[in-house]
């Protein structure tokens, strides 16, 4: 987590260094999450819904045509698993730290933007369940599954700079490159997700 924090800090220097005297934001955002698994054992697992939020620092170059965004998010993943009349819920919380760069096409106050960029992610807890649908009972399973994930996102959206406020939407997929791991059903798979986000920023 202190590296994540170290390397978001890096690219806040970095960001306003080459974009000294330009449009700088921070602000908050949340948003909608579809999440499944990737891989090639990935076959019997249906998605579920989650959500994610936090903060992001936003510069952009004077003209709006480049920008970096950085951002240090909570975020819900996982998949379920309906085999032999048993039910397995995988839900993961993350603390991820995507870095996006950004490429807009400015239209007055309206910027449409494509985004592509890394993230890193840290598990903070992880809740996996089994319900016997025969029976209704629940029990809570324990597993070690991995601790850190990291892939590539990519998507697009909309900023509406209105004069130092900025409102912000996007659409992105994230696809994980780390095996999840610890029990059979995930060791040949990983994390991917569709995700619509919204955001308010004000100039600083």
């Amino acid at each position: 987590m202190k590296k994540s924090i170290v390397f978001i800090f890096f690219v806040i220097l970095l960001g306003t260094t080459v974009f000294a005297q330009k449009k700088v934001h921070i602000g908050v955002k949340g948003g909608f999450i579809n999440t499944d698994f990737s891989g090639t054992d990935n076959n019997d697992f249906d998605k579920r819904a989650g959500f994610s939020t936090g903060v992001f620092f936003h510069t952009i170059s004077k003209k709006g045509f480049f920008g970096i965004q950085p951002e240090m998010l909570y975020a819900q993943k996982g998949a379920f698993l309906i085999k032999n009349d048993l039910k397995t819920e995988y839900l993961f919380h993350y603390a991820e730290t995507p870095i996006m760069f950004k490429i807009s096409i400015p239209i007055k106050v309206i910027h449409i933007k494509a985004l592509i960029g890394p993230y890193a992610g840290f598990k903070i807890q992880e809740n996996i369940t089994e319900k016997n649908l025969l029976t209704n009972e629940v029990r809570k399973v324990t597993d070690d599954t991995s601790g850190f994930d990291f892939g590539m996102t990519g998507g697009a959206g909309i900023d509406l700079m209105l004069g130092s406020l900025l409102l912000t939407a996007d659409a992105r997929y994230n696809l994980g490159f780390k095996e999840l791991g610890g029990v059979d059903e995930l060791e040949d798979v990983k994390n991917s997700n569709f995700s619509i986000n919204v955001g308010v920023g004000i100039k600083i």
